[in-house]
């Protein structure tokens, strides 16, 4: 599936202000992931949040796939340099929609969705997110 200017805008703008009701929707496989793994989820899309009273906005810097995953390389403006400011998210789309599933690899409650060589698949976008890390850290 595609990644379009409008699903980029759609996510990045949940993961900066959206509600929870709204994270909740844009997490892959929410509906059957047990509460602790979604909670685990959330925590780990609120870390990429402004703290309060910031305006900077979430850059996306680049974008790798690898079948059915996109990998978005976001700049958080926030954090200072090799501080966290650049973040990896990992999208797929589930019932023809791109959502959230994951960081840098699925979310573990969701890998049984996927086929093997699809995993091995977000496996070459981290390491593809490692070496364009470097990069970013260097430039």
């Amino acid at each position: 599936m595609d990644l379009s200017g409008e699903d980029v805008g759609r996510i990045v703008g949940v993961v900066m202000v959206g509600t929870p009701e709204e994270m909740v929707a844009n997490v892959y496989g929410s509906a059957s992931l047990s509460s602790e793994e979604l909670e685990l989820s959330l925590a780990a899309i609120d870390r990429l949040r402004a703290p309060e009273g910031t305006e900077d906005i979430i850059e996306v810097l680049d974008a790798g796939y690898q079948e059915p995953f996109w990998l978005l390389i976001l700049s958080l403006p926030w954090c200072e340099a090799g501080d966290g400011r650049f973040q990896p998210l990992l999208l797929a789309p589930e019932d023809g929609v791109m959502k959230i599933a994951g960081v840098v690899l699925p979310w573990n409650g969701i890998l049984d969705r996927f086929q093997q060589d699809e995993i091995k698949n977000a496996g070459r976008l981290t390491a593809w997110w490692a070496s364009k890390l470097e990069q970013l850290k260097t430039s």
